[in-house]
């Protein structure tokens, strides 16, 4: 079926039959009239036929899209807006000069969406045109939505219109912050620092944010004495700060109290972000307060788990002291087993001489409650850590693991019981040969065979 005919049949077939047509007419590059019927169908009442629209535009090339999609973000219908835009937005620069010829006709919703999607795309060729709008708009939504897109696209030539705007509206503080500090200029630091005294928190929030992307090596220090001055939240967002200019600048934060009080509140207290972002400062503490901290909130995510890992390895002894209280009552009881024993693997052990005997006892008391957990994993790392430091204690609990419902946990025990003699090694070894799995039963006889054992 020709195009032609295809497009004619298109108003009014059914769901399916639309699908099909729009599958036939996407295999090649639309022509204007198909673009002129297709679009039309953003406002087709199916939303499986609107996505299928909205697809098939945003990969077709046709030039003529944009133009004929944009009036549709006056639609009264948010779906076919939202739609709308989507398509606008993934265009990219090729919707720009519709969007801005639009642009000048719109209403003040309209311009607000437009200018909205003109920053997500982030390219400068529509800076005057934002410009202008910016200079006489009156509206306090586009008026941010301006600032917001000038800062997106890092309008050097707006500094001094969004600076205008500063003393117009307080709600506009946080936007305008924002937006600077996206531009980065020396004009654009200044201003900040100058306002930063007077402003709220909201405000600050906003202006701390932007200087740890784009400050200055004396902003980094006047950072460091804002921390001692503030409380959370606010101390939070100065590290993470601090964090992204430690790493761009190659500063040192200060080796003292305050500071290492300021990274455990943090990592202790804060949202994810910012544990993540004081996880990046800690590279000369590793004290009992510190390695608590870290350990408490180990599997935050990968990257804090990275950070923070180097913290355990410098001071073991703390960590198998922090160990014996944390993992005792931690939902992420397998991910604390694991590091445990990359920890004693690292350190050979050494820093468990250290531990008093009532602490190691607490350690291996740990262990054997970890034989019944839940997670067969963590079962058999503590068996393992079981005859690896505590083979008295692991002796004492045989019938517990011989009791395990998996077969590898079983399997693994029998490797260790056939390097083992005595009563226990025996009576637990003729229980392994009656069970129900024959792998692990077969197993157990062959080592009572070579072992000698009477049955």
């Amino acid at each position: 079926m020709e195009e032609k005919e295809l497009l004619e049949h298109l108003k009014d077939a059914t769901v399916e039959e639309k699908r099909e047509i729009l599958t036939e007419l996407s295999k090649e590059e639309f022509s204007d009239d198909a673009v002129a019927e297709i679009v039309k169908m953003i406002e087709d009442e199916d939303a499986g036929i609107r996505d299928a629209v909205s697809q098939a535009l945003i990969e077709n090339s046709n030039k003529k899209i944009p133009e004929l999609v944009v009036p549709y973000i006056s639609s009264p219908d948010i779906a076919v807006r939202n739609l709308a835009g989507e398509i606008l937005l993934k265009k990219g620069t090729d919707a720009l000069p519709a969007m801005v010829k639009y642009l000048k006709k719109a209403n003040d919703d309209d311009q607000k969406f437009l200018i909205d999607i003109m920053g997500l795309i982030g390219d400068k060729s529509v800076e005057d045109d934002i410009i202008k709008v910016l200079e006489i708009t009156q509206n306090d939504n586009v008026i941010l939505a301006c600032i917001e897109a000038l800062g997106n696209i890092k309008s050097e030539k707006a500094i001094d219109l969004i600076i205008e705007k500063y003393n117009e509206n307080e709600l506009f503080h946080p936007t305008i912050f924002d937006a600077l500090g996206k531009i980065g200029s020396e004009e654009a630091i200044n201003f900040m620092a100058k306002e930063y005294e007077n402003a709220d928190d909201l405000t600050k929030y906003s202006m701390i944010e932007s200087v740890g992307e784009v400050g200055n090596e004396e902003i980094f220090f006047s950072l460091l004495g804002e921390l001692k001055k503030l409380n959370p939240p606010l101390s939070w967002v100065v590290v993470e700060a601090l964090a992204k200019l430690h790493e761009k600048l190659e500063l040192d934060i200060p080796f003292d109290e305050s500071m290492k009080n300021t990274l455990v509140e943090v990592i202790n207290e804060a949202d994810e972000q910012y544990k993540v972002a004081a996880s990046k400062l800690l590279r000369d503490f590793s004290d009992k307060d510190i390695i608590r901290a870290c350990l408490a909130n180990y599997g935050v995510n990968d990257e804090f788990n990275n950070n923070v890992k180097t913290k355990f390895f410098e001071n073991p002894v703390v960590f198998y002291k922090s160990f014996i209280k944390i993992a005792a009552n931690s939902e992420k009881e397998a991910l604390l087993m694991e590091l445990f024993k990359e920890v004693v693997t690292h350190d050979e052990g050494r820093g468990l001489e250290e531990l008093t005997p009532v602490e190691f006892r607490q350690l291996c008391d740990l262990f054997t409650v970890k034989l019944e957990s839940l997670d067969e994993e963590v079962r058999l790392s503590a068996m393992e850590l079981l005859f690896f430091l505590c083979l008295d204690t692991a002796l004492v609990f045989l019938d517990t693991m011989a009791k395990d419902d998996n077969v590898w946990n079983k399997m693994r025990l029998l490797e260790f019981l056939s390097q083992l003699d005595g009563e226990e090694v025996n009576n637990a070894l003729l229980k392994l040969a009656e069970d129900e799995d024959k792998m692990v039963s077969e197993k157990a006889k062959e080592i009572i065979q070579e072992k000698g054992i009477e049955e």
